[in-house]
C-alpha cells in the first residue's frame, strides 16, 4: 500500500511539474509587436530592391538583379535609378538595344524630376552612358556624361576606369 501511495504521489508530482512548465512558458509569450513598424514603407522596399539589384549585378548574377529591379519598378515605375541599373544589366547581358532604351528612359525620367530634385546620376550610370552612347557616335552625350563624371565623381572607381579607357584609347 505504501508503494501505491508513493507511485501516485510521484505521478501527480510529474504532472504538476509539466503543468507548471507549460504555465510559465505561456507567460513568456507576448502577443504585441512591441511598437515596431512591421510593414516596411514603399521607400524602404524600393531602396532595398535597388541595393539587392546592385549587389547581384556586382556578383554577375543578372537574373536575380533583373528580378529585384522588376520588383522595384512595381513599387515605382518612374524610378530613374532602377532604369539606370536595368540598362547596365541589359548591357552586360549583351542586349544593347534594350540597354539604350532603358538608359534613355532613365534620362527622360531624370529630366522630369530635375525641377524637383537635384541632379542625381551615379558614377556607374554615367560610365554606362558614356559606353553606350559612344558606340552610337552620340558625341555630345558622351561629352556631357564625361564632364559630369570628371567634375563630380573624381574619387569614384568609375572615374579611374574612364581615365584608364582614355589612356588605352590614346
Amino acid at each position: 500500500m505504501f508503494r501505491a501511495i508513493v507511485y501516485h504521489f510521484l505521478r501527480f508530482a510529474r504532472y504538476f511539474f509539466w503543468a507548471s512548465v507549460l504555465v510559465v512558458m505561456n507567460a513568456c509569450v507576448t502577443t504585441t509587436t512591441g511598437g515596431f513598424n512591421v510593414e516596411p514603407s514603399d521607400e524602404e522596399s524600393l531602396e532595398n530592391y535597388l541595393q539587392l539589384a546592385v549587389a547581384y549585378f556586382d556578383a554577375d548574377d543578372m537574373p536575380n538583379a533583373r528580378c529585384h529591379l522588376n520588383n522595384a519598378l512595381e513599387i515605382d515605375s518612374r524610378n530613374s535609378e532602377a532604369y539606370n541599373i536595368l540598362a547596365l544589366v541589359s548591357m552586360r547581358e549583351g542586349d544593347l538595344e534594350l540597354a539604350i532604351e532603358n538608359f534613355q528612359r532613365a534620362v527622360r525620367l531624370d529630366r522630369l524630376e530635375e525641377a524637383e530634385v537635384a541632379f542625381t546620376h551615379t558614377p556607374r550610370a554615367l560610365l554606362a552612358g558614356i559606353t553606350i552612347e559612344s558606340r552610337f557616335n552620340k558625341q555630345k552625350l558622351v561629352d556631357d556624361f564625361t564632364r559630369i563624371l570628371t567634375t563630380l565623381y573624381q574619387d569614384s572607381p568609375e572615374y579611374a576606369e574612364l581615365q584608364q579607357r582614355m589612356t588605352d584609347a590614346n
